[in-house]
């Protein structure tokens, strides 16, 4: 059952560089890219506040995506169905963070990240 993404066109505009900038933290592990303010305000019903939102997309899941955050799990479907992001996610791990100034920062999460390390 195919999930229906009300920001698919939103998002989908963004992929190819989302897609690039997520390639690219493989070597820098973080990225910045300023987004096209008014296109989120739209998309957003309390513009005063702006928008954020923060999720790892770890083994090709999305963690700890708020369900009723539009923006957020619009992102994280996009990202899911598209076959480049798909062939990245098999093998590396990426936190995706967005803040009020519609700024997407995306960081390559290292494995060791997600090793427990012992407390120092």
């Amino acid at each position: 059952m195919h999930v229906m993404n009300p920001n698919a066109n939103l998002w989908s505009k963004y992929l190819p560089v989302i897609r690039l900038l997520m390639k690219r933290t493989l070597a820098t592990e973080q990225q910045v890219f300023a987004l096209n303010i008014p296109d989120f305000e739209k998309a957003v019903i309390n513009r005063r506040s702006g928008c954020k939102f923060s999720f790892e997309l770890k083994d090709g899941e999305a963690v700890n995506v708020v369900a009723d955050h539009p923006l957020a799990s619009g992102l994280a479907g996009i990202l899911q169905e598209d076959d480049v992001t798909i062939a990245l996610l098999k093998s590396h791990s990426f936190q995706l963070t967005l803040n009020p100034k519609y700024e997407l920062t995306i960081k390559h999460v290292p494995a060791s990240m997600h090793r427990n390390q012992p407390h120092r």
